[in-house]
């Protein structure tokens, strides 16, 4: 009986250094893994960055163009209303005469 019980130990301990085996490659998978999680993160959080930097940009750029448009629609504006002055001024000159 006592041969059995030590070949069952022997196959007990084997069995138990398979497992610690597996637990360690285990644990060199997983901080692998982790390493990897961080550097994504690390990208992801450079590419949010690069894309809100782009967004605003595009933003600023579209309001200074919004604002360009509105200076040039009030000269035009103010031309056409310039333009009126004159030739109602030509027209009252001519009536006196």
């Amino acid at each position: 009986k006592r041969a059995h019980l030590q070949e069952e130990r022997a196959a007990l301990m084997r069995r138990l250094e398979e497992v610690n085996m597996q637990l360690a490659q285990i644990d060199e998978d997983q901080g692998h893994c982790d390493k990897q999680a961080e550097i994504l993160e690390v990208k992801l959080r450079e590419q949010r960055q690069h894309f809100e930097d782009k967004i605003a940009g595009s933003f600023s750029r579209q309001k200074r163009l919004t604002d360009e448009k509105l200076r040039a629609v009030t000269c035009k504006e103010c031309a056409h209303v310039a333009l009126d002055i004159v030739f109602r001024e030509e027209r009252r000159r001519l009536q006196e005469l």
